[in-house]
């Protein structure tokens, strides 16, 4: 059985299990990859934080996100989504779509608005959409069992 830890990053918490490496990118405030840790099929969850003048919610930015990559992703498909109702709201989006080089994907996304509205949260789970039925609905279980563990904590970013 994987151990879950908590991972503390800028304003929030996320309870991850002890196999997931954690790493630094340009792009996010915490990035972590899941065993098996292969380069060319990564399985990752990326987290970003972004601060924006006009105030949102998180309805407006997975509407948002949806258009965007309807719009620029081949083959994008909108798979499930939900809402977590529990404070602070957030929107769980499945979807797949085929980047330009490579395999299609799967991603798993979360969105979270904090800061009244000024404070945006953006968590992508993706994994290579070509893997065996057991293997994605245990990678699905455990990624939303992740996502559902975000929680917003004290300071929040400036």
């Amino acid at each position: 059985m994987t151990t879950i830890v908590p991972f503390l990053g800028p304003g929030f918490r996320l309870d991850v299990p002890s196999t997931w490496m954690v790493f630094a990118t340009g792009d996010s405030q915490a990035s972590f990859m899941m065993p098996p840790y292969d380069p060319n099929r990564a399985q990752t969850l990326m987290v970003s934080v972004s601060r924006v003048a006009d105030a949102t919610d998180a309805y407006e930015v997975a509407g948002a996100a949806l258009r965007a990559q309807e719009s620029n992703y081949e083959g994008f498909q909108h798979l499930s989504g939900d809402t977590s109702n529990q404070p602070p709201l957030r929107v769980i989006q499945r979807v797949r779509w085929q980047p330009p080089e490579g395999e299609a994907v799967v991603q798993h996304h979360l969105f979270c608005v904090a800061d009244e509205g000024h404070l945006i949260y953006a968590l992508t789970a993706t994994r290579p959409e070509a893997m065996p039925d057991a293997e994605a609905e245990a990678w699905g279980e455990e990624v939303d069992a992740v996502l559902k563990s975000f929680a917003l904590t004290e300071p929040l970013p400036t």
